[in-house]
């Protein structure tokens, strides 16, 4: 590979229209040198072993030089009939990869037998090519003639691959930077078929921005070989009802390292020696046995810990809990593969014995001490109340609740785990200055009560959404009040920026900047000020407006201003306001909420401690991930994606960031196989319940204790169990 050139100055950079001209350029280039190979494949790929080369270049070139010095000794050009080339085929008339008239191809017969070099044989340059049978020849100029007929239809057998059928790809050194010139690429090149002449290669139309790996392509390995088990289309179903397994490098190595006699050498034993296979959980045992019975020999395709427990089976267990799977389905996409995998109870016992106490002891180890801030989120049966640092956004308590805790009443849930958790950090000796929520009146008057030291927020986003939700229930109520409609995303934005600018309640009231849009609305935008007794006007803080607006004043006093006045007014609603004006908002959390269904799905049941591990999973994940630096372009700008919000049907960006490390993940197995090693007992012990468990108040989660289920099989009855010689009329 040539030194790039290196370049004085500012470093070029182009637009994004631009770069997709040169990229499209690129590729339009990189497609015109490809060459199909066609039904031609298996016998090339003879050619390869028997030549003993690496690349299909060096093939490439073996042939041509053949046929090169066939064509300069003056030997005649064997030709033939070949039903197999398409007459019909458009692509005959262009010979060559290269386009341009001057560039031709010989066409020769293909009855290819043997080629063992490259070199030129001169005792066959005569009448035929070295390594080649003898055929069937025609004139030199009887060949070249028909080489120059580019418009006639061609069925000549060939030796040489049709250069058709070739697809030549460069692929090992593709460039993929602005910034390098024609001169400094120098391409590698490889090779790939093309099942018929008459597949033509179509570009899919793909996002520019999306980069085209071709090393790919070339650093697969060629398939071959009589250790190889190709699959053919006559035996395709065979795949179908054969195994897949597990196997360890390692344990593989073992094996192949390990030569096995077929006659039985124990004790004198001169038996013949059979293979024998069996499956443990997600591991393959194979045994060598001889018709006496001796064991000569047994292998497992997976090492074994300690109590005879399987590394696999250790490792697919701890896997799918980290990555926030479920047995099930895994098992499921498992049984589609006819994988050996281990049983669900096997699962269990791992998941019980192992891995949930390594969660909970890890995140244990990596709780920061910070200021808190907590938001929740709700299952039908579970309560899940996060604390998250302010200005790190990291997660540093979880609480999760069952509701049979509460009596089976999920509302009292999320005050429970508020109040759970804002102890555990006090009794951390945690100094906490603040604590923001939505507006929640149970939490609220909690902290009012045995909390007043603690300034208590309230998300503003929660606060604006649910004053929005109040006009537009107003809005419905009535034809007279659906004008509010309009008027509500600009309400709320006032009250937005009411929350920002003020500071105390006092400040919220006086300078009546809330209180404003009821003149607003009516077009009303000077005022004489009801609280200053020397008649201060007060005016809008607004721009000069636009004549032409589409959108109608509201009537003074109407029934649309009077339902307005009577939400801004609203008493309840003016005692909540010191709670907004820190402007506090708790929208990290909601996206860690949706962190948490990656890893705890509503929709599938999980026991307790489970449910609680998979909680702390998803924190950690948060938290080692939160610092993730965004991609950069070429030219230095940051990268976006754009996204669509059906509800309000408008479009925003946000930058892209790097792809996650999950470089945690190591450490946590490390930790899983070390509890595994240093355990003496094993996983068949009794499953204890912890002493907050809360299978301790009631083992099931209904209200109503279950009967037997024969009972209920008894006592049920359906609609649809009436024979239907009773519904019909026999007369």
């Amino acid at each position: 590979m040539s030194e790039r050139k290196s370049s004085r100055g500012r470093k070029r950079t182009l637009t994004d229209s631009a770069r997709k001209r040169k990229k499209k350029d690129s590729t339009a280039k990189y497609n015109q040198a490809r060459i199909c190979l066609g039904d031609q494949h298996d016998r090339w790929m003879e050619i390869k072993e028997e030549l003993n080369v690496k690349t299909h270049a060096e093939v490439a070139k073996v042939l041509i030089d053949r046929f090169t010095n066939c064509q300069e000794d003056g030997s005649s050009i064997p030709k033939k009939r070949l039903d197999e080339i398409d007459p019909n085929n458009k692509h005959i008339q262009k010979l060559t990869s290269t386009p341009g008239p001057g560039n031709q191809f010989m066409v020769v017969p293909s009855d290819v037998s043997e080629i063992t070099s490259s070199d030129h044989d001169p005792v066959n340059s005569n009448n035929e090519m070295s390594g080649v049978e003898e055929m069937h020849s025609v004139s030199h100029t009887e060949g070249t003639a028909w080489c120059q007929q580019k418009s006639t239809p061609c069925n000549m057998s060939s030796t040489f691959v049709n250069p058709f059928d070739l697809t030549i790809d460069v692929t090992e050194s593709y460039p993929d930077d602005d910034d390098l010139t024609d001169e400094d690429y120098e391409p590698n090149f490889n090779l790939t078929i093309r099942s018929t002449n008459n597949d033509m290669v179509l570009e899919d139309d793909r996002d520019m921005e999306e980069s085209y790996n071709e090393e790919e392509e070339s650093l697969k390995p060629d398939i071959g070989g009589p250790g190889i088990n190709k699959i053919q289309l006559e035996n395709a179903k065979e795949l179908l009802r054969d195994t897949p397994y597990i196997v360890f490098s390692s344990c593989l190595e073992n094996m192949l390292n390990f030569s096995i006699s077929s006659v039985c050498n124990f004790d004198k034993c001169t038996e013949i020696v059979s293979r024998k296979q069996e499956v443990v959980g997600s591991a393959l045992y194979v045994k060598w046995v001889c018709n006496g019975g001796h064991m000569v020999h047994k292998w497992c395709s997976q090492p074994i810990l300690n109590n005879r427990l399987h590394a696999g089976d250790l490792l697919l267990a701890a896997a799918i809990l980290f990555s926030g799977n479920n047995f099930k389905k895994v098992a499921m996409l498992a049984k589609f593969l006819r994988l050996p995998f281990p049983g669900e109870s096997s699962f269990n016992k791992i998941q019980r014995t192992y891995l949930i106490l390594v969660v909970d002891n890890y995140w244990i180890d990596t709780i920061r001490r910070m200021c808190y801030r907590d938001i929740p989120g709700h299952t039908a049966q579970y309560c899940s109340y996060t604390f998250m640092e302010y200005d790190s956004k990291e997660i540093l308590s979880i609480v999760t609740m069952d509701k049979r805790v509460t009596d089976h009443k999920s509302g009292n849930l999320e005050k429970a785990c508020f109040l759970k958790g804002l102890q555990y950090l006090i009794g951390k000796n945690l100094h906490i200055k603040e604590v923001v929520t939505d507006a929640h009146t149970q939490i609220a008057a909690l902290m009012k009560k045995d909390f007043p030291d603690i300034q208590h927020s309230f998300d503003v986003w929660h606060g604006a959404k649910n004053f929005g939700k109040k006009i537009c229930r107003a809005a419905s109520k009535d034809k007279q009040t659906a004008e509010l409609t309009e008027w509500s995303k600009d309400i709320v934005n006032h009250l937005w920026h009411c929350y920002n600018i003020c500071n105390t309640k006092e400040e919220f009231s006086v300078r009546t900047i809330y209180f404003n849009l009821l003149n607003h609305v009516v077009d009303k935008h000077e005022w004489l000020c009801p609280q200053d007794s020397a008649g201060k006007i007060v005016r809008c803080q607004h721009g000069p407006l636009d004549s032409n607006r589409e959108k109608g004043w509201l009537k003074p006093n109407s029934p649309a201003h009077v339902a307005l006045r009577k939400l801004v007014l609203d008493k309840r609603f003016l005692n909540q306001t010191h709670h907004y004006l820190t402007f506090r908002s708790t929208a990290e959390l909601e996206n860690f909420q949706n962190l948490i269904l990656m890893y705890a799905s509503k929709r599938i049941a999980y026991r307790p401690p489970t449910y609680r591990s998979r909680n702390l999973l998803a924190a950690i994940d948060h938290n080692r991930h939160i610092n993730r630096p965004s991609i950069v372009n070429r030219d230095g700008t940051l990268r976006y994606q754009r996204s669509f919000n059906k509800k309000s049907r408008r479009w925003s960006a946000y930058p892209v960031k790097e792809d996650k490390s999950y470089d945690y993940i190591t450490e946590l197995m490390e930790k899983v196989i070390e509890r595994r090693l240093n355990d003496t007992i094993g996983m068949n012990r009794p499953a204890l319940l912890e002493t907050d468990d809360p299978r301790r108040i009631s083992r099931v989660l209904a209200p109503i204790p279950p009967p037997a289920t024969a009972e209920i099989v008894q006592q049920q009855k359906s609609r649809f169990s009436a024979k239907q010689d009773d519904t019909l009329d026999t007369n």
